[in-house]
């Protein structure tokens, strides 16, 4: 079954798109935006942007910093311009420690994300290591919050 993005409209899209790349790559992508056709998403200076994207749903719960990198090398060298990734695994990822030994939530609750001070040290910093790698192949990554 093909996850809703893919029947959003493309003002939700570029929306949806902005705010996940926003906080960590705003300063190596161009801002994407909904084309005054509204029919298809442009960069900044108004050239089209073409979403050849692929699906990685597990991507940063699953692969380390080494797999992450040279599979985000791999898809940047064949043309990808956008990753769709999950930030809270459908694969058991709430228990199932990441390849770091981290989870991502402390007891499943979403309200209470499991941060520890200094860098690398949980969940979050991993996934900020991944979306700022992306940034800097030029990979955009379209990130589904969670799982319903």
């Amino acid at each position: 079954m093909f996850p809703l993005i893919h029947r959003l409209p493309a003002a939700l899209l570029a929306s949806a798109l902005a705010w996940a790349a926003a906080p960590f790559l705003a300063a190596a992508l161009p801002a994407l935006r909904v084309a005054d056709n509204q029919r298809f998403l442009v960069t900044a200076d108004g050239a089209p942007f073409f979403w050849p994207g692929d699906t990685a749903w597990e991507l940063l719960h699953r692969l380390d910093r080494d797999e992450a990198d040279h599979y985000l090398r791999n898809r940047a060298a064949k043309g990808f311009t956008v990753i769709q990734a999950v930030a809270l695994a459908e694969l058991d990822g709430l228990d199932t420690p990441n390849a770091y030994g981290h989870r991502p939530l402390l007891d499943h609750d979403p309200t209470r994300p499991d941060v520890r001070e200094g860098p690398d040290n949980d969940y979050w910093d991993h996934v900020d290591f991944i979306l700022h790698r992306a940034g800097d192949l030029g990979l955009y990554v379209a990130l589904l919050p969670t799982w319903g």
